[in-house]
């Protein structure tokens, strides 16, 4: 209990820490995994007073059914709790140009049901597993972290495939503009504050779309060079060319990893440029991934309604850090961390704050924001679970309410993958992928180090420093408009 409240004691004086330290990104980010680690330390010490109670109970449950057993020795009451195999797999994608199957998880990978059973996704066929036996991902996750010391750099360790979602780092990040028309209204505002708010909007849901629920695998780590080109539109029906998003990014580094994306309109009123990379932070029983880098989003602006006066508007925008809990048990994800997102054209900001979960009851994703004028007066705040609803209230009065997971999914559109160059995502992995679709893991984890294998060796063949594609990362950033940094 002394342990229990002093840990508690600490975690609230991190959330309530001055603004000075929160403003020191350094510093800040040292609290945040001093608080991953002590609300890890928490979950373990539940998750063992839950095991002494099952203990305790299965002892008395043995004495009970020790006096009610047949003369075969038999129970009286012989049921058996089976896990009975489905056919479920993680969301498809949905109907796209290249009809994509998704991949089905392997056998050995374990999803709970709303009904709190733990059902086997796996593909046609196999074994009825019993409940209470311990998955494969299980032992290959502590055969891995057994070795590990707090602290560890996760980015260096490499994870078997059973970990793994089944498509690239690169293609999730795609998943940021599956809320296409959040992005695409941006640009249809008119005024400063309109076009900030959109863009909070756009931001918030974002995260919804690029996680998914299925916080137990990690997508692939792009290899040097990986590339990843799509375009996303409204609906099978759009005919608006001018309704879409272009896509592409590019591993332009593997050790440190780091990624260049860039996504824009087809009516060329919105660029968005970034430079992201991460670090993951083994915690014990938890992983803090920290983010860091640089993201611009340029806005065609044209505050008058006549059209005239077009200008542009560029917002900068932070990452949030990320947070793996349970990872040896029943693995869930929050998003931690303050950031801003500001406008030096307008002199607009929004302080963001992604609170992460302080006690075993507290709620869970909450986000809340405040959006000021040039002039430091508050416009619009915004607060609520981003992956369910988030409330706005504005300064006239007025409130909106957006329904996270009633949001349509824009249609991703990719080239068929015999048309694809040999550096995309698909490309790079499809044997992987295959492997894991079919639930061959021995094959998988084959596959999966024979492909970062031949990409390490690629820049040490070459006996120089690896130099992104010329007509990829170079190119994509020259679209970006010339004014727009100005």
């Amino acid at each position: 209990l002394t342990i229990f409240t002093t840990q508690n004691y600490l975690i609230r004086n991190i959330d309530e820490l001055p603004r000075a330290v929160v403003d020191n990104v350094p510093v800040y980010q040292d609290c945040l995994a001093v608080k991953s680690y002590l609300q890890s330390l928490l979950d373990n010490l539940n998750e063992c007073f839950e095991a002494l109670k099952t203990v305790e109970q299965g002892i008395v449950s043995s004495l009970y059914a020790e006096a009610s057993t047949n003369g075969d020795g038999s129970s009286v009451d012989d049921q058996q709790s089976v896990v009975v195999e489905s056919n479920d797999s993680y969301d498809e994608e949905d109907e796209q140009v290249d009809d994509t199957l998704a991949v089905p998880l392997p056998v050995s990978i374990e999803s709970s049901s709303s009904s709190g059973k733990i059902i086997s996704s796996s593909g046609v066929g196999g074994s009825v597993q019993r409940r209470g036996q311990k998955p494969k991902k299980k032992d290959s996750l502590l055969t891995v972290t057994n070795h590990l010391k707090l602290g560890t750099d996760m980015t260096k360790v490499a994870l078997p495939s059973v970990c793994m979602r089944g498509y690239s780092l690169l293609e999730m990040y795609s998943n940021f503009f599956s809320n296409s028309s959040y992005f695409l209204d941006i640009a249809e505002k008119r005024t400063a504050d309109e076009r900030l708010i959109s863009i909070l909007k756009w931001y918030l849901t974002a995260f919804y779309f690029a996680f998914g629920d299925d916080v137990s695998h990690k997508p692939y780590n792009p290899v040097q060079g990986e590339t990843f080109t799509c375009s996303w539109m409204q609906s099978v029906d759009d005919t608006d060319r001018r309704r879409r998003i272009r896509f592409h990014a590019e591993q332009i580094s593997h050790r440190p990893p780091c990624t260049a994306i860039f996504a824009s309109s087809s009516a060329g009123n919105l660029f968005f440029n970034a430079t992201i990379s991460h670090k993951a932070t083994f915690m014990g029983n938890s992983i803090s991934v920290t983010s860091f880098g640089d993201a611009k989003l340029a806005v065609s602006t044209s505050d008058a309604g006549d059209g005239s006066n077009k200008r542009w508007e560029v917002y900068q925008i932070g990452f949030p850090s990320l947070l793996a809990r349970s990872i040896l048990t029943e693995p869930w994800m929050e998003l931690g961390g303050k950031f801003q997102i500001s406008c030096q054209q307008s002199e607009m900001s929004a302080a963001v704050t992604f609170h992460t979960k302080p006690f075993y009851f507290s709620k869970l994703n909450r986000v809340t924001v405040e959006a000021k004028t040039a002039s430091g007066h508050a416009f619009c705040r915004m607060q609520g679970d981003w992956r369910y609803a988030i409330h706005i209230e504005l300064q006239s009065g007025s409130t909106d309410m957006i329904d996270v997971p009633s949001i349509a999914k824009a249609i991703r559109l990719i080239r068929p993958l015999d048309k694809q160059a040999e550096n995309e995502s698909r490309v790079v992995w499809k044997t992987v992928t295959d492997c894991l679709r079919n639930g061959d893991l021995t094959a998988a984890d084959e596959a999966k180090v024979a492909v970062e294998q031949l990409n390490r060796n690629k820049p040490a063949s070459n006996y120089s420093a690896f130099k992104p594609l010329v007509d990829s990362t170079f190119f994509i950033h020259k679209e970006m408009p010339l004014d727009a940094y100005n």
